[in-house]
């Protein structure tokens, strides 16, 4: 097995090379760059559960932990640029497994959950963004810093005014046939449901 410093300057280098193709716009090749260099880490974290690896600091199996989350979240806006949203969220939903508190992939899932138009859940991760994240000048006192994740939240915003604003008129339209009728049943007139 090759030590722990060679086999992390490898997936390093593997990821490197990965960021330059997505510059690049090659974001299928930097996909498979990163998935690469993430089985790559993925073994060095399997022999970390397993003990089987060479007895590793706790600093080096927090090392291997930050590249994993760093893999995913790289592998996320890949797929965030081919619009495979699916793809965004479970790769950030697997860094939030580990890590409930990362920016990026808080970000990310959010953003992806509003493409899919489930807007509790991008909702959700917004709100555990702003409360992990000051200074994006959507809480009272502080400033702004961050044009996406305010973006995204006014969106979020306007789109859950809408979505109760359609559960409201459907209430009503239900609640309006439903005393119609009950008024008509009781009274034996006939009168207009609500519309």
């Amino acid at each position: 097995k090759l030590p722990f410093k060679t086999r992390m300057s490898r997936v390093e280098a593997n990821k490197k090379e990965a960021t330059e193709l997505f510059k690049d716009k090659n974001f299928v090749m930097a996909i498979q760059h990163y998935v690469s260099s993430h089985v790559k880490v993925t073994r060095e974290a399997r022999a970390v559960a397993l003990h089987k690896f060479f007895d590793l600091s706790p600093q080096q199996k927090e090392e291997v932990k930050a590249l994993q989350a760093t893999l995913n979240v790289n592998c996320a806006i890949c797929y965030m640029k081919l619009e495979q949203w699916d793809k965004v969220i479970e790769h950030c939903s697997t860094v939030l497994k580990e890590d409930a508190t990362n920016r990026k992939a808080l970000f990310r899932r959010a953003d992806a959950y509003n493409h899919v138009r489930d807007i509790e859940k991008c909702s959700q991760d917004l709100k555990q963004l702003l409360v992990i994240m000051p200074g994006t000048g959507l809480r009272k006192g502080v400033g702004v810093d961050d044009a996406g994740v305010k973006r995204l939240k006014a969106e979020n915003d306007r789109q859950i005014k809408e979505l109760q604003e359609r559960r409201k008129r459907m209430a009503k339209k239900m609640f309006g046939t439903y005393l119609c009728l009950l008024s008509q049943f009781n009274s034996g007139r006939s009168c207009n449901a609500v519309k």
